[in-house]
């Protein structure tokens, strides 16, 4: 498959019982893509792929590579999307060195059965385009060669922004590396178009709906003096009335207004905002608690800037610092008892947690 080939004429590829695995930097981790993917086709009446997102703000392609094993390979996606290059340009990684590292990653995930899709980055409009834009120039060119070379389909996300932007529309962030969600709906069009589905509209806006297995309600409070806990101190943690009611989803007055990737997050189940339940702190405590009626095995879902689990005393999870922001970032398996089971948490004043039957989602 040529990269420079018109799409609309590609066969499509068969998304029905497939999993898409989306590997990116902060534009993929926060998770608008794969949602308004989902929508566009299940609209159309096409059965989405599982979207598994991989993606972690702020990676280069070397972090990318580096974290394939853990974060990738294991979902054995059918597809795997690769979008890579803006903090590659910003860090002024060289030209020769993304080469090896983007070949690598190719390389690694076709060996594990996975067919690359390549995405070719967003244009860089902040103050550094001028310093950077070089280098992205090679990137994409690079890009280009190499799914000419390995017969990959690539996503003329570049092109395709470039001529929005020449053609004044606002797709592109106040700070010149971000997108808008009118990005959104390019970046989606490009990987419609890549896949063999010129045919499916993109949508005008997401349809948000709370996400299945988010826990709710709880307990939350700032942490004493900024304090970790201790395993001994979680166990013998008690509730007073410092510890405010938290339900999810949290109501709109939380977040500035116009503030639509974060409403976004606020309909799927975030909790936004814990400051404003439980006032300003550096760190949170929450509590909430999992019936049961028989032992049974389960995954808990992580998400945002949350750091510590415990599960009926027992810590089962600590934040790696490194795996993201999206919901499902870790897919912890836990067994529950019979009755009732403590969730206790540490963490920063946003944060994603469900529970579901299994990771398949």
């Amino acid at each position: 498959m040529i990269s420079d080939v018109q799409y609309s004429a590609a066969a499509p590829l068969p998304l029905a019982d497939k999993r898409i695995a989306f590997m990116g930097d902060s534009i993929t981790d926060g998770h608008t893509l794969p949602l308004l993917f989902e929508q566009c086709l299940a609209a159309a009446g096409i059965t989405p792929p599982i979207c598994t997102n991989v993606a972690v703000a702020g990676n280069k392609a070397s972090d990318m590579l580096a974290r394939l094993e853990r974060d990738v390979l294991p979902f054995h996606a059918d597809y795997v999307t690769v979008s890579a290059g803006v903090n590659d340009a910003n860090c002024m990684v060289p030209p020769e060195k993304y080469a090896a590292e983007m070949t690598a990653m190719v390389d690694r995930l076709s060996a594990a059965g996975s067919q690359v899709i390549l995405v070719a980055p967003t244009p860089i409009t902040s103050p550094q385009a001028a310093e950077v834009k070089p280098r992205w120039t090679a990137y994409t060119a690079f890009l280009r060669d190499l799914a000419r070379q390995r017969g990959l389909r690539l996503a003329e996300f570049d092109r395709r922004m470039e001529a929005a932007l020449a053609a004044g529309q606002k797709v592109m962030g106040g700070d010149g590396v971000h997108i808008e969600f009118a990005g959104y709906r390019v970046m989606t069009r490009s990987l419609l178009d890549c896949l063999g589905y010129p045919q499916v509209p993109v949508a005008d806006k997401l349809i948000l709906r709370l996400m299945p297995g988010v826990i709710s309600p709880w307990k939350v409070r700032p942490e004493p003096a900024d304090a970790m806990l201790t395993d001994a101190a979680a166990n013998s943690l008690s509730l007073d009335a410092t510890w405010k009611t938290m339900t999810l989803p949290q109501e709109k007055a939380v977040i500035p207004a116009g503030d639509w990737w974060l409403e976004q997050e606020r309909q799927r189940g975030f909790a936004v905002s814990v400051d404003f339940i439980a006032g300003k702190a550096q760190r949170y405590q929450g509590v909430a608690e999992i019936a049961s009626t028989k032992e049974r095995t389960a995954f808990l879902n992580t998400g945002a800037s949350l750091e510590t689990i415990w599960l009926n005393g027992v810590k089962i999870y600590q934040n790696p610092g490194d795996s993201g922001w999206h919901a499902g970032k870790e897919r912890i398996p836990i067994t529950l008892r019979p009755g009732i089971n403590r969730i206790l948490i540490e963490t920063g004043a946003r944060f994603f947690l469900s529970l579901t039957d299994d990771n398949q989602w």
